[in-house]
């Protein structure tokens, strides 16, 4: 079932659409997250769903039902939707208890339910024994899962989160992340997480929308994000990958061709149906080249230890490359390396009508 369906979504701030066109179906207890840079209009999408803005175009619906059109405007307070925001917006003045049970307050259930339902939301976040500590007395992620459990307490049938651990340190970022997908389990929600941080949405997301100057590019699983990208765009932003210009030599089947590059003929996924003499670029991530005693002679340009592995970038032939490596290289050593695979995109163009091939991109690293 269809929980949240936006249709030509657009709001304008003057001349320029933060929002532009968007529509988006998301279903049921899905975990959806917002990607994009910042400016990209990601917040304000949050802001339109939340109710706190309002849209100068289009409609958006909860569960078949209208709550933003051109005559329609349901307030935020009666739209089912809790909100965790970045900066926690916990009341300074009151516990832990009577932050997280607010919105019980406000419905006026009687107290005994408030009570009840209060606990049972301080246990499910691990902050039962810390119900009577004000704000300034927790840490940063104490402060978060606050938050949480007042969203715990609501009830809401929806779940925006704005940026919420961009506040946080590394390690603990990790750790509430856990934190979030076992709270999707428990409040069994629709969640809306809006980063701009690809780490974040691969590992807590079941779809990521990527979102770039107020327009969806692509709405998909990490998996096929990362593997099959929409376009150039997308694959400059998720992950990091190096992308080298290339001419098809065939196409294989619907979903593969043998493309030339660097003089080298490999064998890639497709996006689009091609034919031999196309132009395109091929993505190709750090994975998908290797050391090879038959590849190509590549001077080491740079190496890094990540833990387990180096990252290493070379320069066959004019071309940069990326690829991870299980043996330590020194700058200014020549190996042979080898693309194994990588992603064609069309650029629409035909070889022979661009005189001669553009030189090659530099990483995308996002």
């Amino acid at each position: 079932m269809t929980a949240i369906d936006l249709s030509s979504i657009t709001k304008r701030f003057g001349s320029l659409a933060a929002v532009d066109g968007v529509s988006l179906s998301i279903r049921s207890r899905e975990f959806v997250a917002i990607l994009g840079a910042s400016g990209c209009g990601k917040t304000t999408m949050l802001r339109l769903l939340a109710g706190l803005e309002r849209a100068d175009a289009g409609t958006i619906s909860f569960n078949g039902k209208v709550v933003s059109s051109p005559d329609i405007h349901v307030p935020p307070e009666t739209r089912d939707v809790g909100v965790v925001f970045q900066s926690y917006a916990l009341w300074p003045h009151m516990t832990v208890a009577e932050n997280a049970g607010y919105p019980l307050r406000v419905k006026g259930l009687p107290r005994a339910d408030q009570a009840q339902r209060t606990r049972a939301a301080l246990e499910a976040v691990e902050l039962a024994e810390l119900s009577e500590r004000k704000p300034h007395a927790l840490s940063g992620g104490q402060q978060q899962r606050v938050a949480l459990a007042r969203c715990l307490t609501a009830r809401p049938g929806l779940v925006l989160m704005d940026e919420p651990l961009a506040n946080l340190d590394m390690h603990l970022r990790e750790r509430m992340l856990a934190e979030f997908r076992a709270f999707h389990a428990r409040a069994e929600a629709t969640i809306v997480y809006i980063t701009h941080d690809q780490a974040e949405a691969m590992t807590i997301a079941d779809r990521i929308a990527v979102m770039d100057q107020g327009k969806i590019l692509q709405i998909a699983s990490p998996e096929e994000l990362y593997r099959k990208p929409a376009n150039l765009t997308v694959a400059r932003f998720v992950g990091v990958s190096s992308m080298l210009e290339g001419v098809v030599e065939r196409a294989t089947s619907n979903q593969r061709a043998l493309v030339s590059v660097l003089g080298r003929s490999i064998e890639a996924a497709m996006g689009q149906s091609v034919e031999a003499g196309d132009a395109v670029t091929l993505v190709v991530r750090p994975e998908e080249a290797s050391i090879r005693a038959d590849g190509m002679p590549a001077l080491v340009l740079r190496s890094a230890y990540l833990g387990g592995r180096y990252s290493v970038d070379v320069e066959i032939a004019g071309e940069r490359l990326k690829l991870y490596a299980d043996r330590r290289t020194v700058p200014g050593e020549t190996i042979p390396v080898a693309i194994l695979s990588g992603f064609a995109i069309a650029t629409g163009q035909r070889a022979s009508d661009q005189g001669r091939m553009p030189a090659g991109k530099r990483f995308a690293v996002a």
